[in-house]
């Protein structure tokens, strides 16, 4: 699952040319130390003709915005820090649009259900970039599940980003209590 997801990402993220699309399937199987021949490539050709087409409707809607592949992010609190790597980042005068593919499957649980799991993560990344952003623009939170070809989001506004911050913080907090009361675990 993890080759499969990351072949996938790679294709979507590099944005290279259908005819290259082997040899980014093979890197991504070689790097799990999976023989690249028991890849499903049809399955992941399938998966990210649909990422790009998520790309492709994001970027058509905006008009041809700013955009960062794989963009390095770095939330700063009081508690640490939480870094992480948003798949894809649209920026207009006026917003961002963070694109976060998720390769799931999804035949037993409804992409909406599956993305509970995942909000937490766009939040960070949310916080990440209102700390850099001068504007207060709003950030709009997508995952992208590729094997739904749906499109679960949501928007955070600048006036949510304290309460974002705190609930990151004090969940950061239970996390290290947690770890010095149980050193072994």
């Amino acid at each position: 699952a993890a080759a499969f997801g990351d072949a996938v990402h790679r294709i979507c993220e590099l944005d290279r040319p259908e005819s290259e699309w082997g040899d980014i399937i093979n890197e991504a199987f070689e790097m799990h130390d999976i023989d690249p021949a028991r890849a499903n490539r049809d399955e992941i050709i399938t998966h990210s003709r649909r990422g790009l087409a998520a790309v492709e409707t994001l970027h058509r809607e905006l008009q041809n915005p700013l955009t960062y592949n794989e963009l390095f992010v770095r939330a700063s609190l009081d508690v640490g820090e939480i870094i992480g790597y948003i798949d894809h980042l649209a920026v207009t005068d006026s917003a961002y649009y963070i694109l976060d593919f998720k390769t799931s499957d999804t035949s037993g649980r409804a992409p909406a259900e599956i993305a509970e799991r995942y909000w937490p993560q766009l939040r960070a990344y949310a916080v990440a970039l209102a700390q850099q952003d001068q504007r207060g623009r709003d950030i709009h939170t997508q995952l992208y599940f590729t094997d739904a070809d749906q499109l679960e989001q949501s928007i955070i506004s600048p006036e949510d980003i304290d309460d974002i911050r705190a609930t990151i913080r004090d969940t950061l907090m239970m996390v290290a209590e947690s770890a010095e009361s149980n050193p072994e675990s």
